[in-house]
């Protein structure tokens, strides 16, 4: 099952690069109260969130 779940993500790896790194980016800037920066974070996994398959 592991590594159907891998599989799957696997391509999500490389349509949104550095995800986990943003994701810990984000968590950073909403911890310190840069909250207009994590939106605009946000906004870009969000546009390359779009065009993934589904």
């Amino acid at each position: 099952m592991r590594a159907r779940g891998l599989a799957r993500v696997a391509p999500l790896r490389k349509l949104i690069p550095h995800l986990a790194e943003r994701a810990e980016c984000l968590a950073r800037l909403i911890g310190d109260g840069a909250l207009a920066a994590a939106r605009e974070v946000l906004r870009k996994i969000e546009g390359q969130s779009k065009v993934l398959p589904q």
